[in-house]
């Protein structure tokens, strides 16, 4: 009988099937395990680092919309101030450059003086410092503050104007002196100068800035920023302040006033045949004369020619090249012998508070009193006064305010 073989049990299978397997697990040796963690730690940080320079770009980014929003929010306020924080915001701005200057330079200084190490300049060895120049022509000139001028033998009004860039009625008028051209002075006299072409004002009871500004028919701005004032511009009575361009209540070449008027809209004709502006109006840091000048007219080319009528008004003052020794009358003065540097004149009222200036011309065309009409010739271009070479200075008045014609010709 054939025996039958036995099956084991499965429980018995089971275990010869882990003892087996457990049997064909191979250990790891310590380089492979060393390089798996090496390996593994690598792949964690380059995950971390690409998580923070996703953070990073993702500020950075939305931080343009937030530059935008604060850019628009500055912006905003800066509009509604109306100029108001110039000078907080230029403060600001010169603290922060001064103090990014100051923590640079002693660094580099602290560096330099480690590169160069200790030296000794020897025995008998002498430096020599120079003497800094504390005060310069310009910066007199420059000056924001109000200076007082005792006078020398042989001072005039006209020629301590003229030192200190001022009009010989700026110059009166801060020093209570009614008629300046026939005014005597006297030697160890005190005379107020003020910082630059204005006056110097005393505030009274119920003065604003606008009053102020209305009254000597300047901008407001100007007084503000002259004298540093700041929000809400509360002012007390006797403050004073100065009126930086201001038109002086009074007349002009000794007898000619200035009229006044709604001064509206104007259409005016080119007083020259050509269009050529050589000299724009403005204020600017002139070397030949030493500082700050306003040239309150435009200058146009006119090489000895006709010069006519801008619209139709009346003659109010005339007058040729002043004597001299210069035959196309040319003096270089600003004082009364040269017509305070206008040389030959025209001046024409022309309405509404308007008036306008022809200077330097050669001849008159017309007298005091005319009424001309637009087109028509008043005068003939020159040199004289203070003036290098033919042209015409053209100036155009608003109540008495130099302001710049340029834009009203047509």
């Amino acid at each position: 009988m054939d025996r039958r073989e036995e099956k084991p049990p499965l429980s018995i299978l089971r275990g010869q099937l882990k003892l087996g397997l457990k049997g064909e697990v191979k250990k790891e040796t310590l380089p492979e395990e060393i390089f798996a963690f090496v390996k593994s730690f690598l792949f964690y940080c380059q995950r971390r680092v690409l998580g923070v320079s996703y953070f990073f770009w993702h500020t950075f980014a939305s931080g343009f919309g937030l530059t935008a929003q604060l850019k628009l929010y500055v912006q905003g306020k800066l509009y509604r101030r109306k100029g108001q924080l110039a000078f907080p915001l230029a403060h600001a701005s010169l603290l922060g450059i001064s103090f990014s200057l100051l923590i640079f330079t002693s660094g580099l200084g602290e560096f330099l003086y480690q590169q160069t190490g200790n030296f000794s300049l020897g025995e008998g060895a002498a430096i020599i410092v120079d003497q800094p120049s504390v005060a310069t022509e310009e910066s007199k000139l420059l000056t924001t503050e109000v200076q007082t001028y005792i006078v020398q033998e042989g001072d005039t009004l006209y020629d301590i104007a003229r030192r200190f860039h001022l009009t010989l009625d700026a110059l009166a008028y801060t020093n209570s002196i009614g008629d300046p051209f026939n005014y005597q002075l006297q030697p160890r006299q005190k005379l107020t100068i003020p910082p630059v072409e204005g006056v110097i004002y005393r505030v009274k009871e119920g003065d604003t800035l606008e009053l102020i500004a209305q009254r000597y028919q300047t901008e407001l701005m100007d007084i503000v920023e002259f004298n540093y004032l700041f929000p809400p511009y509360k002012l007390t009575a006797g403050q004073e302040l100065i009126v930086p361009y201001a038109q002086i209540p009074g007349v002009f070449l000794g007898s000619v006033s200035t009229p006044t008027g709604a001064c509206g809209s104007l259409d005016l004709d080119w007083p020259t045949a050509n269009q050529d502006v050589v000299g724009n109006y403005g204020c600017y840091i002139s070397r030949y004369h030493g500082g700050y000048v306003c040239h309150l007219a435009i200058d146009l080319g006119a090489d000895y020619e006709t010069l006519y009528a801008v619209a139709d008004g009346t003659v109010v003052a005339a007058g040729g090249p002043p004597p001299g020794p210069s035959p196309d009358g040319q003096c270089l003065s600003f004082g009364p012998s040269c017509n305070y540097g206008y040389g030959g004149y025209v001046f024409i009222d022309i309405g509404g508070g308007y008036q306008v200036r022809y200077a330097h011309i050669s001849k008159p065309l017309v007298g005091v009193g005319k009424q001309v009409k637009a087109g028509q010739p008043v005068a003939v271009s020159g040199a004289s006064g203070y003036a290098f070479g033919p042209h015409l200075h053209f100036e155009l008045l608003c109540n008495g305010k130099r302001i710049n014609p340029l834009p009203y010709l047509r």
